[in-house]
């Protein structure tokens, strides 16, 4: 495809004053991007970070108010926009733990709840000068065999990105060596 909508999340704290304040300000965004096969994988990549500035800088703008501003026919079994969510967060480490006063605080296992509620859920997680990432899926679309070869397909992506970022986008291939064979 080369017209796709990804969503997003932003922390919607821009307010002076909410920063200490409890309580969901969460908004969803809708990112619209190009990926024409004629574009190079950086010239794509930097228009990606263009857009996502620029949806930022309108994160105020509340999700359900656009989805009525563009009228779109609601249907509630699909999100009105798009199918796939990308989330990525910067954490701080705690290593082993933190104390604070008479406060303790530990690393806890992510807490996991194998529901998704787009086809896709992508989520990484920036800690530590890693990115981990994982994803959750619509079972009712996908078999589990599909995400793995879809993980397996993005890290050949990455692989191939990494070694020439200037490689057009119709050149790179989702198929592995051994795929192809």
């Amino acid at each position: 495809q080369e017209d796709i909508v990804i969503g997003s999340l932003s922390a919607g704290r821009r307010v002076d004053g909410l920063e200490k304040v409890v309580g969901m300000f969460v908004n969803t965004l809708a990112m619209r991007n190009f990926p024409s096969g004629s574009k190079s994988f950086s010239d794509f990549l930097q228009e990606v970070k263009r857009n996502t500035l620029d949806v930022f800088e309108n994160e105020d703008y509340q999700f359900d108010d656009l989805v009525e501003d563009l009228d779109v026919t609601r249907n509630l079994s699909r999100n009105p926009l798009f199918d796939v969510m990308f989330v990525l967060q910067t954490m701080e480490s705690l290593g082993e733990g933190r104390v604070y006063g008479d406060l303790e605080l530990l690393p806890y296992e992510r807490f996991v709840n194998g529901i998704s509620k787009f086809d896709l859920n992508i989520s990484c997680t920036e800690n530590g000068g890693r990115i981990e990432c994982s994803v959750t899926y619509a079972s009712k679309l996908y078999r589990e065999e599909t995400i793995q070869r879809l993980v397996t397909h993005f890290q050949h992506l990455l692989d191939q990105v990494l070694k020439n970022p200037n490689r057009k986008i119709e050149e790179l291939s989702l198929v592995t060596e051994v795929e192809k064979q």
